[in-house]
């Protein structure tokens, strides 16, 4: 799966998360210390810190700040780094992210605290995911075919950047739901929506349809952080309470209809995420669900995610009853067969 954990100091309107977004039923995690070192990536000394907070809900990465956009034009970007080495560099390091300020103590160095999509583990200095800023002489996690590249073309805060990204030539070549292959650079980018072309701003509407490059009016238009930004979803033909594909493009089973969204399989024992499937659950607006059912708040996203109750049916239709440990609710959500 190409994760969508993006590098949340660096973006502004995009969405910060892992397949966007659903919370697991526990949370933990924090980040401490910072890169020390005087081997660098160039022989220099790394010094920044980013603060210690505590991490995010297992599983999320919280929400971004600042903006970014490409500025390609009707020009080709240039792809260069590919993937990264360890030779002279800073992987392995102890670092920090900042939850609150979105502050990566690697980034300056061409690397990703692994803290922005692992909240479980000590944080350390990790070559860069997809969109994750980069530095053509570090490179990018990957090694695929085609291979996650360090690429230009991107401006955030009218600053120049490179972003690790997939090329493409068509949506179909990125696996995330959630991108588009961008025109102006023929690489897998968030597909914004809801977005005032003149300003930069998401206005809206949100909720309703929205276009999916080449695929036409086959989105719903799903917004973040207050309205911050605003994500274009693929939908798909499976409806509630069917299997699904939470891996994005990729795999046998479609993606959900309008109005739910892809639910990950979770270890029935232990609570956590598993690379299997999922199953399509409505997606509220304004928090009401139908009888039966409750709305889990989903940190980040200006919707929530109707899910049954076990406290009330007693049994689940779909899935296990577990206690989500931050609302206290039972809740079902689906598990492996």
């Amino acid at each position: 799966m190409r994760s969508l954990a993006v590098g949340c100091a660096l973006l502004g309107s995009v969405a910060c998360s892992s397949a966007p977004p659903f919370v697991p039923p526990t949370s933990s995690g924090s980040s401490t210390g910072a890169p020390t070192t005087t081997a660098g990536a160039n022989g220099t000394t790394g010094g920044t810190t980013g603060g210690t907070t505590a991490g995010t809900t297992a599983g999320t990465t919280g929400s971004s700040t600042g903006r970014m956009t490409s500025s390609g034009g009707g020009t080709t970007g240039t792809s260069s780094g590919g993937n990264g080495t360890t030779s002279g560099s800073y992987i392995g390091l102890p670092c920090t992210y900042n939850t609150t300020t979105y502050v990566d103590s690697c980034v300056p160095y061409g690397y990703e605290c692994s803290l922005e999509y692992d909240t479980t583990d000590p944080g350390t200095c990790v070559l860069p995911q997809e969109t994750v800023q980069c530095l053509p002489n570090v490179g990018c996690q990957d090694g695929g075919k085609p291979e996650l590249a360090c690429t230009d073309g991107f401006n955030n805060n009218n600053k120049d950047v490179h972003l690790c990204v997939y090329p493409c030539k068509t949506a179909n070549d990125c696996a995330e739901i959630f991108e588009n292959c961008l025109p102006s650079l023929k690489v897998c980018f968030f597909d914004l929506c809801g977005q005032d072309p003149t300003t930069g701003k998401f206005t809206g509407p949100f909720w309703g349809r929205c276009t999916v490059d080449d695929g036409g009016n086959t989105g719903q238009c799903l917004s973040f952080n207050m309205g911050a930004y605003a994500l274009c979803e693929q939908n798909g033909f499976d409806f509630t309470d069917e299997a699904c594909n939470p891996h994005g493009r990729v795999g046998t089973d479609s993606e959900c209809d309008f109005g739910d969204i892809c639910v990950g399989d979770y270890d029935a024992t232990t609570g956590t995420p598993v690379s299997d499937g999922g199953v399509c659950l409505p997606i509220s607006v304004d928090g009401g669900c139908v009888e039966g059912y409750d709305s889990l708040p989903n940190p980040g996203a200006d919707w929530e995610i109707c899910v049954q109750d076990c406290a009330e049916t007693g049994t689940c239709t779909v899935g296990t009853c577990f206690t989500d440990t931050t609302t206290g609710m039972h809740i079902c959500l689906p598990t492996l067969p």
